[in-house]
């Protein structure tokens, strides 16, 4: 599982809305990789990006469809796949 090829589309569909632009929503942007991974550190389960969009997490609601599978989704990629770029 990777950014480019995993997550990107789904922070494109639920998350750049709100989170792009010169003035992004919490000062946040998610349109490039290294935007996102200033929420991220890689392998910790503590990352901003997990608490928020976790259930629970402020974000959480926002997803579109499958909220659960997003989340984990997200959860996957920074603490098992190390938050890869590309694969």
């Amino acid at each position: 599982m990777a950014y480019q090829q995993d997550l990107k589309p789904i922070f494109d569909a639920d998350c750049t809305r709100c989170h792009s632009s010169s003035r992004p929503y919490g000062n946040y942007s998610m349109t490039t990789y290294a935007q996102v991974m200033r929420a991220v550190a890689a392998g910790n389960t503590n990352s901003v990006l997990i608490r928020f969009t976790q259930r629970g997490g402020s974000m959480y609601r926002y997803w579109s469809g499958n909220a659960q599978g997003k989340a984990d989704l997200v959860r996957t990629w920074i603490v098992n796949n190390a938050a890869a770029q590309t694969r």
